[in-house]
């Protein structure tokens, strides 16, 4: 079966043709992260392009049935993180482009500033749930409780340093919290053994 990955910088399409090797990892950190090498046909990248204005970048890639009719998409809005540009081999006239690209989330609202909240006499849990739903994300959580009652104090945050302040602060025994987010934005809370 064939794919065909579909992409935008910003407002700028990508000639879809040119598309060398397109890529989304979902379960492979925290935040899911995609990766994009194409040939620059339409020129974007010849002199100033400005990552400025066009740092959003929208990728759907999909199956292609017998009949080249679209199937199951997969799509994914993020920010760029890392750019290399290099002369194509067999035309030095074009650039060669590979993006590295990060999950904004659902609607964006991972980088999103959180209000400044107290959660008292709550563990770690609790916590995490309170603050994605707040921001209006889905948190799951399947048969975790943590022995880590305290009161939570959430300033000057994001929905993902939230995430990351209250996951190193919480313990079960000799387990940790940890999260990963999916690419609809959905939280996941996961136990971790630690060894020593």
């Amino acid at each position: 079966m064939n794919t065909v990955c579909e992409a935008t910088i910003g407002t700028l399409p990508i000639d879809y043709g040119a598309v060398l090797n397109c890529a989304i990892y979902e379960n492979s950190g925290f935040v899911p992260y995609g990766k994009i090498s194409f040939i620059d046909t339409l020129h974007y990248f010849d002199d100033d392009f400005d990552f400025q204005t066009y740092s959003k970048f929208t990728v759907t890639i999909s199956n292609l049935d017998e009949s080249n009719n679209k199937t199951k998409r997969i799509s994914f809005t993020g920010d760029i993180i890392a750019c290399s540009l290099k002369r194509d081999k067999s035309n030095q006239s074009m650039m060669v482009v590979d993006l590295t690209f990060i999950n904004r989330g659902d609607n964006s609202k991972l980088f999103t500033s959180i209000a400044p909240m107290a959660i008292p006499s709550s563990n770690s849990i609790t916590a995490i749930q309170q603050i994605c739903k707040t921001a209006g994300i889905t948190c799951n959580v399947s048969g975790i409780n943590t022995n880590d009652s305290m009161n939570w104090l959430i300033v000057n945050h994001n929905l993902l340093t939230a995430l990351n302040f209250i996951t190193d602060h919480s313990y079960i025994d000799d387990d940790a919290l940890t999260y990963s987010i999916k690419l609809d934005g959905t939280v996941i809370i996961r136990s971790m053994k630690t060894t020593f």
